[in-house]
């Protein structure tokens, strides 16, 4: 069974799970639940989302134990390509997954990125940069975008 803990981010409610190998989910929570005991693992991750929220440092290097598809781990690691302050669309990815044809497949998969904020699904628009699908809900999306450029804006003065 995995480790888990809950963090309270700015955003809201954030579950993380961890494997022995690494993190394998940060989702969401709308309910109130009770932190469980934490471990080294779980502790590094809470302080990188810290860092994140707190000071614009989004260079996490928590290890993460992704488990998908191979399609799926395609997708997902093409998102960790994207770096803060940037924006691509769905069929960005799927072209540089090499096959416009899976456009669908890859919303379909960035639906299911198990690993929130990490794993920066955010990071991904609609090609007519409309703000479309984010499992955390479209105004925490909009939140993510608005925090990483309010960021880079500052460390460029």
């Amino acid at each position: 069974m995995n480790n888990y803990c809950h963090y309270k981010s700015p955003l809201g409610l954030l579950r993380i799970e961890a494997s022995d190998k690494g993190i394998t989910h940060i989702v969401f929570r709308e309910d109130e639940v009770q932190i469980r005991a934490n471990s080294k693992l779980l502790n590094k991750c809470v302080n990188e989302l810290t860092a994140y929220f707190e000071d614009g440092i989004s260079d996490f290097t928590v290890p993460l134990d992704l488990r998908g598809t191979d399609f799926q781990l395609g997708v997902w690691n093409c998102l960790l390509q994207i770096t803060r302050g940037e924006t691509i669309t769905y069929s960005n990815v799927a072209k540089q997954l090499g096959s416009l044809k899976k456009v669908r497949a890859v919303g379909t998969a960035i639906g299911r990125n198990p690993v929130l904020i990490i794993v920066p699904c955010h990071r991904v628009i609609g090609k007519n940069n409309s703000l479309t699908g984010y499992s955390g809900g479209i105004d925490r999306k909009k939140n993510l975008l608005t925090l990483e450029s309010k960021t880079i804006q500052t460390q460029l003065f």
